[in-house]
This record gives C-alpha cells, sequence and structure tokens, in this order.
C-alpha cells in the first residue's frame, strides 16, 4: 500500500523520525520526544503566545499514537481514520509544528512572518487611501460635470444544475476500508462512490440494509488476510456470519 500521500503531523509534532514505507515509529524515541518538548513549551514554562495550543496538539498526538488502535488507524489512512474518535484541530497544527521547532532547534519563530505580512498589509492600504484622495482633488470639478447614467438592474444569476454528486452520494460503495468497535457500536470506514468525498465511518446496519454484497466482499477479504481480526468480529457480530452462508 502507498502510505507517501498520508498524514504525518502526529510523527512531525513529536520532532519523530519514522519508516517511510511502513509508517511505524520507536516508542521509546516518542516517549521521550513527548516529555522533553512538553518540559519547554507547556504554558506554564513557556510564555509564547502558541505554547498553550502547541501542548495541547502535543499531548493530543502522544495520546492517539499510545491508542494501538488509533495508531494502526493513523497508519493505514492518516488523519481520516481519527477525525472521529480523536477530534483535533488539524489546520492549526502546522503553526503548533512551527513554535516547537523555533524552541527545540532554534528555527524560525512561526508569529515573526505573521507580524511581517500584517505589517506590509497595513502599509499598502495606508498608501492606497492616500492615492486615492489626491485622484479625488485632482478630478473633482471634472466628475461633477459628468451625466450620472441611470442605474441598471443587476441581471440574475441562472439557476445552476445541483453537482452530481449529490445525487449519486451514499448508493455506491467504491471500498470499505476497515472497521471498529466504539461504545459496543460496530462502524466501517466506507469509501462511497465519490473519491473527492473523504472516507465516513458508517454504522454495521446501513451497510446490511442496502449493500450486503461489498459487506460480505470486506468479510472474505478480512478472512483471507486478518483470521485473528475476522474471527474476533464474527463471534460478536453472528448476523455478519450469516451473510456468508447466504
Amino acid at each position: 500500500m502507498d502510505f507517501s500521500n498520508l498524514c504525518t503531523l502526529l510523527y512531525d509534532i513529536l520532532l519523530l523520525n519514522y519508516d517511510k514505507k511502513e509508517r511505524l515509529i520507536d516508542f521509546t524515541v516518542a516517549k521521550r520526544n513527548y516529555l522533553n518538548i512538553m518540559r519547554k513549551v507547556h504554558p506554564d514554562k513557556c510564555s509564547h503566545p502558541l505554547a498553550k495550543q502547541a501542548s495541547q496538539h502535543v499531548v493530543g498526538a502522544w495520546t492517539a499514537l499510545q491508542d494501538m488502535d488509533l495508531y494502526e488507524l493513523y497508519i493505514r489512512y492518516g488523519r481520516y481514520g481519527l477525525d472521529e474518535d480523536c477530534p483535533m484541530e488539524w489546520e492549526l497544527m502546522p503553526q503548533s509544528i512551527s513554535l516547537i521547532r523555533h524552541i527545540i532547534l532554534g528555527e524560525k519563530d512561526p508569529l515573526d512572518a505573521t507580524a511581517t505580512t500584517a505589517g506590509n498589509q497595513e502599509e499598502s492600504e495606508v498608501e492606497i487611501v492616500d492615492l486615492t484622495s489626491d485622484y479625488e482633488e485632482e478630478n473633482e470639478e471634472e466628475e461633477e460635470e459628468e451625466p450620472q447614467p441611470e442605474p441598471q438592474p443587476e441581471p440574475q444569476p441562472e439557476p445552476q444544475p445541483e453537482p452530481q454528486f449529490e445525487q449519486t452520494y451514499r448508493i455506491c460503495i467504491k471500498e470499505i476500508k476497515s472497521h471498529r468497535t466504539r461504545g459496543n457500536q460496530l462502524k466501517f470506514l466506507v469509501q462511497w462512490d465519490q473519491v473527492a468525498i473523504d472516507p465516513i465511518w458508517e454504522t454495521k446496519e446501513v451497510l446490511l440494509k442496502d449493500h450486503q454484497a461489498k459487506l460480505t466482499g470486506y468479510l472474505k477479504s478480512l478472512q483471507q488476510f486478518h483470521k485473528r481480526s475476522f474471527v474476533l468480529l464474527i463471534r460478536s457480530n453472528p448476523d455478519l456470519g450469516a451473510l456468508l452462508k447466504n
């Protein structure tokens, strides 16, 4: 399986090297990095404005990787395997990673670029206002003499047809990727017919109702390549075993 495009943020925030092919990490190194980072980034010891955010991300990453079920899902599916059971502010994690690299490795403070950009934007806005003001003063009399055109009604946009994926979404399953049990509820990670839509955790009941063929195919594959997981699944869900007898 190609893991090259999967999310690595949980590894990056703990400053971990990992096996690019199997996405495996050394937990001894991971624990040591976690402790060292928290000693320096924890908001009680670090006054940086992003310290609280970064420390929350570090704790969240370490907690997820310690859970063997979540770790296996992250290896195989990246962030999409964790979104439901391990919600994080993924879009803010690169900023937290930059702060950690700034504190631990001496790289650039992530807020330096933000402050510079904001300062440049403010100067640019002031310059635009000044130029517009000068232009209006020089052409004030000419503008008064020009006749004002009558306002024209704005054209109404034509109604657009609904995107095709809205009509086909959740009709055909492309692939069932994995399964898990949380709170005594069995769910399957499903890639529906539109690849642009991220995989979604669906309940067993949804698949038994309208997608028995795909579910049967997943169970046969599990039986062939992951026998232990298959046995545990069938023992706790005899209704799935009945699918294979039909």
